[in-house]
């Protein structure tokens, strides 16, 4: 049986599978009856992650590997080239 995480936002969904990717079920699970051991505590991935005795990427970094986290710096990329051809060409005016 597969160990569900209680997931909160997109956020804790990347968290959730970066951990999966990283940890067996058996692991996961593990840490979620250690959580529940120490006084009921949730399954959010960032309580796993710490009984686990990892640190979850940032949120930049989680992002990144996703479509829309690529296609949020696509535009940013763009966004920012376009604004600097503008600074350039007021530069060349003098």
């Amino acid at each position: 049986m597969r160990m569900e995480f209680e997931i909160t936002n997109r956020r804790a969904e990347l968290e959730a599978q970066w951990l999966r990717e990283r940890f067996t079920d058996a692991q996961l699970q593990a840490a979620v009856d250690e959580l529940r051991r120490r006084g009921g505590q949730r399954a959010y991935p960032a309580n796993i992650a710490r009984v686990l005795g990892v640190n979850l990427p940032s949120e930049t970094e989680l992002y990144a590997a996703t479509p829309e986290g690529q296609q949020m710096a696509s535009r940013a990329k763009a966004e920012a080239l376009a604004r600097l051809e503008a600074l350039r060409r007021r530069l060349r005016r003098g």
